[in-house]
Order: C-alpha cells, then sequence, then structure tokens
C-alpha cells in the first residue's frame, strides 16, 4: 500500500523487488522497478534520478539493505526503516552511515505499534486518511487477478483505544 500513497502524494516511485515480483510492483504503480537480484540498486537509483539519488527509502526489509538505501540518497535524504523482515540493520551499519554522513542524510526507525501506543489520536487520524485515499480508490491495490473487492466498513465510529485489527 506504501506505493499507493506515494503516487496519491505525486510521487516518482522507484520500487525494488526479485524478479518475479518486477510486473506486481509495476501493476501496483511504480514508476521504475529494478531488480536487486541482477542489479546494483544504488547505482541503477542514481542512474534513474540521474545522479542525484533519491530523497526518501522506505525499507520494510533492514538486515544488510539499509546499506543500499544510504548509498541510493541524494544529499539531505532520508531513509526510513518500517519493518524488520531481515533482521534488524545489520553488517557494517555504522561504517556505511559514516561514508554518506557528508551527505547529511537521516536515518528514521519506525515502529506502527509504537506511533499507535504513543500518539493515538494522531494514529487515528492518520489512519482515517490512509482508510479514505483507499476508500476513494486512489490508493487501493490493484491486481489483474482480483477475484473479489474488498469493502470496508466505515471508520468515524474509530476509538484510539481499540487496536487496529477491529478495524474491518
Amino acid at each position: 500500500m506504501i506505493q499507493h500513497i506515494a503516487k496519491h502524494l505525486a510521487m516518482n516511485v522507484v520500487a525494488s523487488a526479485s524478479t518475479r515480483k518486477l510486473d506486481y510492483a509495476k501493476v501496483q504503480g511504480a514508476d521504475h522497478v529494478i531488480d536487486y537480484r541482477k542489479e546494483v540498486l544504488a547505482a541503477r537509483v542514481k542512474e534513474i534520478a540521474e545522479g542525484r539519488g533519491v530523497d526518501l527509502t522506505l525499507n520494510p526489509i533492514s538486515g544488510e539493505t539499509l546499506k543500499s538505501d544510504l548509498e541510493a540518497l541524494a544529499p539531505l535524504g532520508a531513509a526510513a526503516v518500517f519493518g524488520f523482515l531481515a533482521g534488524p540493520p545489520a553488517g557494517t551499519f555504522g561504517e556505511d552511515l559514516a561514508a554518506n554522513f557528508q551527505k547529511s542524510v537521516a536515518v528514521r526507525v519506525s515502529d506502527i505499534y509504537t506511533y499507535f501506543v504513543n500518539r493515538p489520536e494522531a494514529f487515528g487520524a492518520d489512519l482515517e486518511k490512509v482508510f479514505n485515499c483507499w476508500l476513494m480508490a486512489s490508493c487501493a491495490p490493484r491486481s489483474p487477478r482480483c477475484l473479489c473487492q474488498t469493502r470496508l466498513r466505515p471508520i468515524a465510529d474509530w476509538k484510539p483505544d481499540k487496536p487496529p485489527a477491529n478495524r474491518f
């Protein structure tokens, strides 16, 4: 869904995926796709961005992948890590960050549950924006093989003390 939100905000989306997921990334709205198994991610991103790099990377994987994000950033860019599918940042993270120090990059680690617990009103407001975007179909996932259409209940009755799982 992150690609749909980015496209809704008129962002240029570069998605990295394995070979078998490249078409899916395109269908979901990516302007450019990179096969991370066959291409050097940072070099390809810089090629697409005409040598500058990108302002923002969104990384649900973490692990060893954060190095490529840092290398792909433009000056003053930010890498947001919002998942740990491959575990926490690993390898030479400190060295990788230091190597990109002259670009004044930022790294943000985000966990949705921390946001929900510590800022429930803001979380609810942001979640409402996402759901409204989805309901307007401007952020809805696309699939040429979809057998059904998801229907959402109205979110006007959402309360911050209810976990997000109760939303559907």
